[in-house]
């Protein structure tokens, strides 16, 4: 299974906003509260939660461009595709996070460890202080 790569980080966004088209979200957010769907039945539970029914083109043309970037799959059942996803949204959301952050530390122009580190006890000091241990336990 290949790993999704977000090709652009929303910064503004919110939560899967910020790796995927606002669609794609909601899309994902159907199929992994469902676990198999049917294009018509992501249409359905969209048209319920949105107040507006998008048409079966349009969320047919999103759930397969997800099936390009391998976070869906589809499978051929009574004649309907059932598509589920690759990865639960807790697995997605850890591999999109660890690409982000590995992209960050690699280039070093855009990667600074103390400015890290001082954002992570700015936000959250029981954080910095599992991330030592997490650092020492590696150095051993």
């Amino acid at each position: 299974m290949k790993t999704f790569r977000p090709k652009q980080l929303k910064l503004n966004e919110k939560g899967l906003n910020k790796v995927l088209g606002e669609l794609e979200s909601e899309v994902m957010k159907t199929i992994w509260r469902m676990n198999v769907a049917t294009v018509r039945e992501v249409c359905d539970d969209l048209a319920k939660k949105k107040k507006k029914r998008l048409s079966f083109n349009t969320v047919m043309t999103i759930m397969n461009r997800l099936l390009k970037k391998e976070i869906l799959t589809r499978k051929m059942e009574g004649g309907s595709y059932r598509y589920s996803a690759q990865q639960t949204k807790e697995t997605f959301l850890a591999s999109v996070s660890s690409e982000v952050m590995e992209s960050l530390i690699r280039d070093p122009k855009f990667f600074s460890a103390a400015a890290f580190f001082d954002l992570i006890e700015e936000i959250d000091p029981e954080a910095l202080e599992e991330l030592k241990n997490l650092v020492k336990k590696k150095k051993v």
